[in-house]
């Protein structure tokens, strides 16, 4: 049997520890930091600590400081169901920030994990159509959707005289949704759909895709996958002797596309973004963006990809500021859905009891001879 003085320590302890976790909010993130996409999985994360720290060392939200609590999906819609119910139902975290793919959400969705715990995902990294509608209240999106992207895609290529298209998309359901939303667009437009070819993903087999609009004579190949099959297709679409335009959608990094495909052969790719344009200092979010990243993660590049997670993070924190401290998720849903508009400092996203789509910004941006991107 353990002595009064012992037993009044360990008891001082116990209440110390629970005075701590009571000091502290509890967010979760879900994230690729290993497998195909790791390298921007941990770019991710760090960007979005960089925002946290931040927080923090404004003095948190409310007196309480902000901690993240992160997990590894290696890019599996299982695996990413699996750490975010450890986290909700054990961890008991306010939110799941930013993450998440396409597949993974849904699950998360069909499964009623959120519902169940009445939990908000806020700023997930997709803008596929199947977790924005029907109306889902857990969900808040502050990216356009892939429709969005591909519509401002095709105002370029009609601004650009494009008149013979191509499109390559990524043999599974969200790559067939892409190609049927470019489809359609095209026909929208009036504009001639000359070539089309799926590539199996798994085996990043983009040899019958490359041959096909190599032998069509395009002047623009819509490429709907992953940056490695990006970079590989268009690496071989040039050796078969084809200069026609690659445009790609938001989640195709630049500098990943350079690297598969070559600096001379990314050059001039065309890619749609949904944040604000991150290397140069001209709004206030970026200004702020800029400077946690070179307090807090400086070895971390400067991105798209980060500009993202920093303004889904600020979104949390003015969430939480409006639901107060000790607001659990279902305080925090309700105090987005009333945030109204809100002005980041030049990106704006608006949320209501009826809408979830913050935003529908999105912007041209093309690969220069560094592999840099330029608008």
């Amino acid at each position: 049997m353990l002595n009064r003085p012992t037993s009044l320590a360990l008891l001082l302890l116990a209440i110390g520890l629970n005075a701590s976790a009571a000091d502290k909010i509890y967010v979760g993130n879900v994230a690729p930091l290993t497998g195909v996409i790791a390298e921007l999985g941990n770019e991710a994360a760090h960007s979005q600590k960089a925002c946290i720290d931040s927080i923090n060392a404004r003095g948190g939200i409310r007196g309480k400081k902000v901690e993240i609590l992160l997990r590894d999906d290696g890019f599996d819609p299982e695996r990413y169901v699996h750490a975010a119910t450890e986290l909700i139902e054990q961890k008991k975290v306010v939110a799941l920030l930013g993450g998440g793919g396409t597949l993974g959400i849904d699950l998360l969705l069909q499964r009623g994990i959120l519902e169940k715990n009445q939990i908000p995902v806020i700023a997930p990294i997709s803008g596929a159509l199947s977790i924005r509608y029907p109306f889902n209240p857990y969900i808040f999106h502050i990216r356009a959707s892939y429709p969005d992207e591909i519509n401002r895609m095709m105002d370029q290529l009609e601004i650009t005289g494009r008149s013979r298209i191509g499109i390559v998309y990524m043999n599974d359901s969200e790559g067939r949704a892409a190609y049927g939303l470019a489809r359609l667009a095209l026909k929208k437009k009036g504009m001639q759909l000359v070539a089309f070819s799926g590539y199996n993903k798994d085996l990043n087999d983009i040899e019958p895709a490359a041959k096909a609009m190599a032998a069509a004579n395009l002047d623009t190949v819509i490429f709907a996958g992953l940056e490695e099959p990006a970079g590989k297709f268009l690496a071989r679409l040039r050796t078969l002797g084809s200069s026609a335009q690659l445009y790609g959608l938001s989640f195709i990094d630049a500098r990943s596309l350079a690297r598969f495909a070559g600096a001379d052969n990314a050059r001039g790719t065309g890619l749609t973004q949904v944040m604000p344009y991150p290397f140069a200092n001209n709004q206030q979010v970026v200004k702020e963006y800029r400077a946690a990243m070179k307090k807090f993660a400086p070895k971390t590049d400067i991105s798209y990809l980060g500009m993202e997670m920093y303004i889904g993070c600020r979104v949390f924190e003015e969430g939480m500021k409006k639901a107060g401290a000790n607001a659990n998720g279902a305080d925090l849903i309700k105090a987005l859905e009333n945030i109204g508009t809100l002005d980041l400092g030049g990106f704006v996203v608006s949320f209501s009891p009826e809408n979830r789509l913050g935003s529908k910004f999105t912007d041209i941006t093309v690969i220069g001879p560094d592999g840099t991107l330029m608008r």
